[in-house]
């Protein structure tokens, strides 16, 4: 019988430290060095910046975790493994008013709900449709993919505070307000910071704020009554009611004066080697792997009991995809929009007046694409035509683009085409940076 250790020493047999370089090209010699350095120093190795966006993404927050646990870079100061991230308490009755939980159904499985009729095996016609602080025919998943499902729902109402994307496809728009206009707190992660967002102007014309279209909404629906509470009586339970306040003294009216308030994170996570588990250790084996979101999707049962490599969906350079789309995909944050916030803001639009894709030079010559120029973005989702800039700190075979970009920036199409509903079964996260696509000067293809 094998213990779990040898089962984990099984699976990293197969990746000999030459065998692990030719897959990251990253040096035998530097592989060394930061195992190292783990083992060694006071680390904190933070995850979610990017892999969460690859189909295998999953393995690698499982490998690192597993990695720190053999180092012990868990339960001492200065290490860490992901990061500090505050969750506030939230009122139950804004997810479940009538106290009973509906299904969580994740958006890359409305393309089989709405063509089959059933989720997890069930009846589950789906007729209406409320889309609140979110943009999904921008943000999410292949566009094309989202509005033939999203042209299946018989009503559909979205709120937001500009002219989105989403927006354009509504039955119903509900204008809301802007942070601006509205009293909130808020907590960021990875620093031990909580704040106030004052109310600086009054909402315009008919714009509401959130609160108040959730309780106008719940009356016609019937459970008026689990949204009674003001906002004043909301955010006293997320601040003076909540760890915040009953630990650290924290509250609604502190913040009112302080408007910022630093606290004390001295909680070590995992201190001394005690976790969280039956045993009070550490587990290097997982004996039953389930899906983040189960509705009924088929899994592989010998997959996920220790960390292992698996290659991502398309953004792989020797992959089949790669033979017709050579290059991946890659988006990055814009300072001057949060996802696809904000893009209406004229002095914003200054700065970053449209769309563009960063490339290498050697890349782009050889594709007779000059710098500035105008190109062609393609794979078999869609395309996007932007505006192509050199930039040698690009690594060949990738192209990088800022994200947050609505279809009426586009000379044609958008980058939201070409994005991929890929759906991993275990994960059920949207892969936005597994992309395989490919570039050519606007107007040279069909």
């Amino acid at each position: 019988m094998k213990t779990a250790f040898d089962m984990l020493c099984d699976e990293l047999g197969k990746y000999s430290l030459e065998r692990t370089s030719e897959l990251t090209e990253v040096s035998v010699d530097d592989i060394r060095k930061l195992a190292i350095e783990e083992s060694e120093g006071e680390i904190w190795n933070i995850a979610g910046y990017a892999s969460q966006a690859y189909d295998n993404g999953a393995e690698f927050g499982q490998a690192l975790a597993t990695l720190a646990i053999l180092t012990g870079t868990v339960g001492r100061a200065g290490s860490c493994v992901g990061g500090s991230w505050y969750s506030f308490n939230t009122n139950p009755a804004f997810m479940a008013p009538t106290g009973t939980f509906v299904n969580t159904v994740p958006v890359l499985s409305m393309t089989d709900i709405m063509d089959s009729g059933q989720y997890a095996g069930e009846d589950y016609p789906i007729k209406s449709l409320f889309v609140a602080a979110a943009n999904p025919m921008s943000s999410g998943g292949s566009s094309n993919e989202i509005l033939e499902w999203w042209n299946k729902i018989d009503f559909i109402v979205v709120s937001d505070l500009q002219y989105s994307d989403s927006v354009k496809y509504a039955d119903i728009v509900l204008p809301c307000a802007h942070a601006l206009e509205v009293e909130d707190v808020l907590k960021g992660s990875y620093y031990p910071y909580v704040g106030i967002t004052e109310k600086a102007v009054e909402s315009p014309a008919e714009a509401k704020s959130d609160s108040d279209i959730a309780r106008l909404i719940s009356v016609e629906m019937g459970v008026g009554e689990y949204f009674e509470k003001t906002d004043e009586e909301y955010l006293r339970e997320l601040v003076d009611e909540s760890e915040l306040g009953l630990e650290r003294g924290i509250t609604l009216d502190r913040l009112r004066v302080e408007k910022d308030i630093c606290y004390d994170e001295t909680d070590i996570k995992f201190y001394g080697g005690v976790f969280p588990t039956e045993t009070g250790r550490a587990n290097i084996y997982c004996e039953t792997v389930v899906p983040r979101i189960d509705w009924g999707q088929e899994l592989d049962p010998d997959f996920g009991h220790v960390p292992t490599f698996s290659l991502p969906n398309e953004a792989w350079p020797r992959g089949e995809v790669a033979k017709k789309y050579p290059f991946t995909l890659m988006s990055h944050r814009l300072r001057t929009r949060w996802h696809t916030g904000e893009f209406e803001n004229e002095w914003m639009r200054e700065i970053a007046p449209e769309p563009i894709v960063k490339i290498n030079p050697s890349d782009a010559i050889a594709r007779s694409i000059e710098d500035n120029s105008y190109v062609e973005l393609f794979n078999e989702r869609g395309h996007a035509v932007v505006r192509a800039i050199y930039a040698d700190d690009i690594r060949p075979g990738v192209l990088i683009y800022p994200k947050g970009w609505q279809q009426c920036e586009f000379k044609e199409g958008g980058f939201s085409e070409m994005t991929s509903a890929h759906c991993n079964p275990f994960t059920v996260n949207t892969s936005f940076m597994d992309v395989a696509a490919d570039i050519r000067p606007w107007g040279q293809g069909e």
